[in-house]
C-alpha cells in the first residue's frame, strides 16, 4: 500500500511486485533502500542496510534543499590490495553560497579508507552528455540507439525493461530458478543495434550494478578466513593474488561481466562491464571495437550469474568525440 502523487493510495499484490523503493528524506540527510518482493517501512529498509551492505561508502549530495544518496564509489574494494579509482556522477549536487557540499558516510560495521577526494566539473554542449569508462576515462555521448530489441535466453522479450533508464530494472527470476540445474545458473540476454554503414567503433553505455547478492558473498568469502582475515587482506596485496582473483572475475563475471559480440559465427568477449552498488547504479561507457561485425546490426550477448546482476538500460553510441572542458576541485 503506498500514496501516488494527485491519486491518493494505492494498492498492489505482492505476487506483482518484484523491487519497492523507499526514500526517506529531510534538510540533513537521505536514505534510499532497495527491497526486493515486498514492502516494509523506512527503518526496516535501513535495517536491512546495516544487516546486508558491505565495502563502500556512501556519497549525499546538497541540492539546495536537503542531502540527497547520489553515489556509492568503488565497491568491493575490501582491502588494500584492491584499491581503485572510482567516479560517481552526481546527478544532485548544485552550487550554494558559491560552494558544493558534499557527505561521505559509512554507515556500516565495517571500517572504510578513501585516501583521495576530488570533484570533476565538465563544461560540454548542452546537446552532448559526458559518461566515464570504468577506467575513469571521459567520453562524449550525442546520438544514443536503443536497442532494436532484447530477449533472453528463454524467449522473454526483455527489451522493456532494458531499453529505458528509469526505474525498471531487469533482474533474475530467482523463484522460477533451480539451484541443481546447471542451466538455471546464468541468465543470458540478447541485444541487437542498428549498426551505422562504415562504423568501425561504438560506445555501449549501461545503466546498472551488482544486487544485494553481491555484496552478500562478499561478506561471506571474508567470514571464511575466520581469525586469520588480516592475513588474507595482506596476501591481495600480491601481484600474483590479485591475478588469480582477476581470473576468479572473469570466469564467475560477478563483479565483471562480459560483453560479447557476435563475429561473424562466432561470439567473442569485447568488453567487461565493473560491478558496484547495489543501491545506486552509474552510467559506464564500454568502448567496443566492431571490426568483423558483418552487416548492419550489432548483436550482443551478456550472461550473468543468476541473481547478482540488475541491469536498468543499455545503449549505443557511434557519435565522435566532441571537446569539452574539464575542471578538477579538491576537498
Amino acid at each position: 500500500v503506498g500514496v501516488v502523487k494527485d491519486i491518493g493510495f494505492k494498492e498492489i499484490a505482492l505476487s506483482e511486485t518484484k523491487m519497492v523503493y523507499i526514500r526517506k528524506l529531510d534538510p540533513l540527510t537521505s536514505c534510499l533502500a532497495v527491497i526486493g518482493c515486498s514492502a516494509a517501512t523506512v527503518g526496516m529498509a535501513f535495517l536491512i542496510i546495516l544487516l546486508t551492505k558491505e565495502s563502500c561508502p556512501f556519497v549525499y549530495c546538497f541540492n539546495g534543499e536537503q542531502y540527497i544518496f547520489d553515489g556509492e564509489p568503488y565497491g568491493g574494494a575490501i582491502c588494500q590490495g584492491l584499491q581503485r579509482m572510482d567516479l560517481c556522477r552526481l546527478e544532485h549536487l548544485r552550487p550554494v553560497d558559491g560552494e558544493y557540499r558534499i557527505q561521505l558516510t559509512n554507515e556500516v560495521n565495517e571500517t572504510q579508507y578513501t585516501d583521495e577526494f576530488k570533484l570533476w566539473i565538465v563544461d560540454h554542449p548542452p546537446e552532448v552528455d559526458v559518461i566515464q569508462d570504468a577506467a575513469g576515462n571521459l567520453y562524449t555521448v550525442a546520438d544514443l540507439q536503443k536497442p532494436l530489441m532484447a530477449v533472453s535466453s528463454r524467449g522473454e522479450d526483455v527489451t522493456g525493461w532494458l531499453a529505458e533508464k528509469d526505474m525498471l530494472f531487469w533482474e533474475s527470476d530467482i523463484l522460477n530458478k533451480d539451484p541443481d540445474n546447471s542451466s538455471d545458473l546464468r541468465d543470458t540476454l540478447f541485444l541487437n543495434f542498428t549498426k551505422p554503414p562504415h562504423a568501425d567503433s561504438a560506445k555501449l553505455v549501461v545503466h546498472g550494478c551488482n544486487t544485494l547478492w553481491a555484496s552478500q558473498m562478499l561478506i561471506r568469502m571474508v567470514a571464511l578466513c575466520g581469525r586469520y582475515v588480516e592475513q588474507f587482506y595482506k596476501k591481495m596485496d600480491n601481484p600474483g593474488a590479485i591475478t588469480q582473483r582477476d581470473d576468479w572475475d572473469n570466469w564467475t563475471e560477478i563483479y565483471a561481466l562480459h560483453v560479447d559480440m557476435l563475429i561473424g559465427d562466432t561470439w567473442m568477449h569485447r568488453g567487461t562491464i565493473i560491478g558496484g552498488g547495489p543501491f545506486m547504479a552509474e552510467e559506464r561507457i564500454i568502448p567496443l571495437d566492431l571490426d568483423g561485425v558483418e552487416g548492419d546490426t550489432v548483436k550482443i550477448r551478456l550472461a550473468p550469474p543468476a541473481g547478482f546482476w540488475q541491469l536498468n538500460s543499455l545503449a549505443m553510441d557511434y557519435s565522435p568525440e566532441i571537446p569539452f572542458k574539464m575542471q578538477e576541485i579538491f576537498a
